[in-house]
């Protein structure tokens, strides 16, 4: 067999693979040539210290149609996971970014700065994305810019820990022709938010944008010493609806009180409430705000809750009421 004919059956052979690891290599720069257009289904790639600041380029997004799962952990030099610059939208067919992806990993990537960059045209990427989990990235100070975020419409699960740098979860744009966002919805299928380890977490996204969750069953927010109140994001999903929250877990947070009267009611499923050694918490329950109806509406705020685990040194009042 003649050297061409070697190299053409192993590119052959990489086009086929359905599953794709790339681990421990040291000196893999980029994952295939920008040429091919394999039909990778499920890829790790790990401890690879010298592969480009630019994960995947425009050029190589484009032939990953197939592509389900993605794991990236410890590779030191990548600064964007995904470059869209360049992708170009066809009139009536727009190209769609990574229509299969369901599940990305991005673990320990010191010097990622974007998830995603450059979608100015705003085209339909990872619209089948249902879990995103985040850890370990210390350069990196939001996942979404807002237009991103409108486009994960069965985005079920967002895990984001150990982020050193992190202000907000969605990052919002420059305004445009002086327009004037309200009330725009994000995360219509979202059922499960933690967050842990986030010193500099503010807020989850800007006032004007609200998480959808009438799917919303767990949320946790643990050790995220700079998120002062309940995520108002998820504030005012709690008041406009009705909620299936089941379990909420706080630790090491700055909430001087967790669950006023309004939220209460909204929270009639819940099972479990975990308050982990929030300093400034001085009281869980505050039934005063806006006063209820009478006692038998205070008795059945909450009436599924089955676990109550409190470590609040310096708690004052369990419960407030008029």
């Amino acid at each position: 067999m003649s050297e061409v004919e070697a190299m053409a059956g192993a590119v052959v052979e990489l086009i086929t693979l359905k599953h794709l690891s790339i681990v421990g290599m040291d000196n893999v720069i980029e994952i295939w040539p920008r040429e091919l257009q394999p039909k990778v289904r499920d890829m790790i790639i790990g401890l690879c210290r010298k592969l480009s600041n630019i994960l995947f380029p425009s050029n190589v997004i484009k032939g990953m149609q197939s592509l389900e799962r993605l794991k990236v952990a410890w590779c030191q030099s990548v600064e964007v996971a995904f470059d869209l610059e360049g992708i170009i939208v066809r009139e009536g067919y727009p190209d769609i970014v990574l229509p299969s992806l369901t599940k990305l990993v991005l673990l320990y990537l010191p010097k990622l700065t974007h998830v995603w960059k450059n979608n100015l045209l705003r085209i339909p990427s990872f619209q089948n994305l249902t879990s995103l989990t985040v850890v370990g990235c210390s350069s990196l100070r939001y996942i979404f810019l807002s237009s991103q975020a409108k486009l994960l419409v069965k985005l079920r699960e967002i895990v984001v820990a150990e982020c050193a740098v992190l202000e907000a979860i969605v990052n919002e744009e420059p305004k445009v022709d002086d327009e004037v966002a309200t009330n725009i919805i994000m995360f219509p299928q979202l059922n499960s938010l933690k967050l842990y380890h986030l010193p500099s977490l503010k807020s989850l996204c800007p006032q004007a944008y609200t998480f959808e969750g009438s799917f919303i069953k767990k949320i946790k927010v643990i050790n995220c010493p700079n998120m002062r109140a309940l995520p108002s994001a998820l504030q005012r999903m709690l008041e406009l609806q009705e909620s299936n929250v089941r379990e909420v877990e706080f630790f090491n947070s700055a909430q001087h009180h967790l669950l006023d009267r309004k939220l209460m009611q909204r929270l009639h499923n819940i099972q479990g409430l975990k308050v982990w050694w929030c300093d400034s918490l001085e009281m869980i329950f505050d039934l005063q705000e806006g006063g209820c109806a009478d006692v038998a509406e205070k008795e059945t705020l909450i009436t599924q809750l089955s676990e109550l685990l409190l470590k609040t040194p310096n708690m004052k009042i369990y419960v407030l009421m008029e």
